[in-house]
């Protein structure tokens, strides 16, 4: 049996994509804040998030998953209420 090299067998795992559904939310709304990458890490980090920009262009891209305890980390730096990062899903949303 012939022994596969490191990036054959990099190349050979599937890729679970998307791997966040609030990375376009997270890009839209920082958009509409004038937020780079680059700052909302900084505004992450202050919270206590040790994420780096090229992280924040990954979930924005959904190639990066983002663990259920940073979602609200996310939704504080960038001033939103944690279901606003979620897509919309059709039904009424209730203001809490």
């Amino acid at each position: 049996m012939e022994r596969m090299s490191n990036w054959q067998q990099h190349k050979a795992k599937p890729k679970n994509y998307p791997a966040n559904i609030i990375g376009p939310q997270i890009r839209k709304i920082r958009y509409v804040r004038g937020l780079s990458q680059s700052k909302l890490a900084v505004k992450l980090q202050l919270r206590g998030l040790d994420v780096a920009r090229d992280a924040i262009a990954h979930i924005e891209c959904q190639t990066h998953c983002v663990k259920d305890k940073d979602i609200p980390h996310f939704a504080a730096a960038l001033g939103v209420n944690v279901y606003d990062l979620f897509p919309p899903s059709g039904c009424n949303r209730q203001a809490a």
